[in-house]
C-alpha cells in the first residue's frame, strides 16, 4: 500500500492498494457514507446499440464485500459525480477494487484519527526494501526493489561451469564463487535491505549461499528456485510473488509472538485484559499499553465506533494498536477471547 495523498482540511486520503492484504485493510477502513472516487467502466446505452465506456466516477457508498475466491474488491453506492455528457447521477453503481487499483476516499463524517494510523501501519509493513541476487553459470545480476520501483546494482558475466569442468578448473571455479560472494556481501552491507531473495538454478545457487549466509547474519533470505540467472531471473522471481510472500510472513510471525507473550502473561499473573467491556474500561484509566483487535470487529457497525474510541484513547495515552489480518490461528485465539484484549501497564479491577 502506498499513500499518495493526505488532505486533513478536505478528510480526503488517495491511496495505491498493491496486494490482497491492502485490499482487506482499506475494506476495514471503509465506512458507510464515505465518498470514493475511481476508474470504473459503465454501460451506456444510445437508441440502438450499447457499449462501456472507461470513467471516472464519485459514489456514496452503501457498502462493500470481499469478493469470495477472488482478490477483489466490490464497492457499491449511488452516484454523486461523473462525466457531465452521461446522465448516470444518482443511479447505483459498483466500482471492482483489483491489486494496483488507485483510489481517493473522502470521509466527512467518519474521519477518525486511529483509522487514519492503521493506514499509515499499513503503508509501513508492505514497504518493500529488497535485494534480489540471481545467478547462474555466466551471469550474476542484483538488484534492489522498492515502493517506487527496481534498480539494477550489479550486472555481469561469469564463468562457473557445474558439470563436466575438468579438475584444474574447480579451484577457478571456487575462485569465482568466492569473488562473487564477496561483491554480493558489500552491496547486502551497503543498501541493508529488510530481506535477500537469492534466486537461480538451485544447485549452483546453494553453493553461492553456503559462503553467503555467515556473511549477511541476521538477514532474512528467500531462496526461490529459477531457471536463469542475471535479469531474466530476477524477473522470473518476481512472477512467483516472493515479495508478498515475505512480508506476510514476517506479520503472521509478529501474531503468533504477541499470542504466545499474552499466553505467558495470563500464566505468570501479570496485568492483561480482554473483551470489549473489560478493555474499554482499562482504556479509560490510562492502563492500556499494547491493544490487539481482531480486524473483523470493525466490519460490526455495532461495535465499531466503540472500538475506534477506544483505540483513540489508547493512542492519546501513549499505547499502541494492532490489527489482527494476517495468522488463522492467532485471529482464532483473539476471537476466543472476545475479539479484543491488551497487555496492560498496571492492574484494573
Amino acid at each position: 500500500m502506498k499513500i499518495l495523498d493526505v488532505d486533513y482540511r478536505l478528510k480526503l486520503i488517495k491511496l495505491r492498494l498493491d496486494n490482497e492484504d491492502d485490499l482487506w485493510e482499506f475494506y476495514n477502513f471503509l465506512y458507510k457514507d464515505d465518498e470514493l472516487v475511481g476508474r470504473t467502466t459503465r454501460e451506456i446505452k444510445t437508441n440502438d446499440s450499447s457499449y462501456r465506456r472507461s470513467i471516472t466516477v464519485r459514489i456514496k457508498v452503501e457498502w462493500a464485500e470481499m469478493q469470495p475466491m477472488s482478490s477483489r474488491l466490490r464497492v457499491h453506492g449511488i452516484i454523486t459525480d461523473c462525466p457531465d455528457d452521461i446522465e448516470i447521477k444518482g443511479k447505483h453503481h459498483t466500482i471492482n477494487i483489483d491489486p494496483g487499483y488507485i483510489v481517493t476516499v473522502v470521509k466527512e463524517q467518519s474521519w477518525n484519527q486511529p483509522d487514519i494510523n492503521r493506514i499509515k501501519e499499513a503503508e509501513k509493513r508492505t514497504r518493500i526494501n529488497l535485494i534480489i541476487i540471481s545467478v547462474d553459470n555466466e551471469e550474476v545480476a542484483i538488484a534492489k526493489l522498492t515502493n517506487s520501483g527496481m534498480s539494477v546494482l550489479m550486472q555481469k558475466g561469469i564463468d562457473v561451469k557445474v558439470k563436466g569442468h575438468p579438475d584444474s578448473n574447480e579451484n577457478k571455479k571456487k575462485e569465482v564463487v568466492s569473488e562473487v560472494t564477496e561483491e554480493i556481501a558489500k552491496i547486502v552491507e551497503v543498501q541493508r535491505p529488510d530481506f535477500i531473495a537469492f534466486a537461480g538454478p538451485s544447485m549452483l545457487k546453494n553453493e553461492f549461499l553456503e559462503q553467503l549466509k555467515p556473511r549477511v547474519r541476521g538477514r532474512e533470505i528467500i531462496s526461490v528456485d529459477t531457471s536463469y540467472g542475471g535479469i531474466a531471473g530476477i524477473n522470473e522471481a518476481l512472477k512467483r510473488d516472493t515479495l508478498n510472500k515475505a512480508i506476510k510472513n514476517l506479520q503472521v510471525l509478529e501474531e503468533i509472538a504477541i499470542m504466545e507473550e499474552f499466553n505467558a502473561r495470563i500464566s505468570k499473573n501479570m496485568p492483561v485484559s480482554y473483551g470489549i467491556d473489560n478493555v474499554e474500561m482499562a482504556a479509560t484509566l490510562g492502563a492500556i499499553e499494547y491493544l490487539f483487535v481482531l480486524s473483523a470487529m470493525l466490519n460490526d457497525q455495532l461495535a465499531r465506533d466503540r472500538i475506534i474510541k477506544i483505540m483513540d484513547s489508547v493512542e492519546k495515552k501513549g499505547g499502541r494498536v494492532k490489527i489482527f489480518t494476517a495468522d488463522d490461528n492467532a485471529k482464532t485465539w483473539l476471537k476466543s477471547f472476545g475479539g479484543i484484549a491488551a497487555f496492560l501497564r498496571f492492574a484494573v479491577q
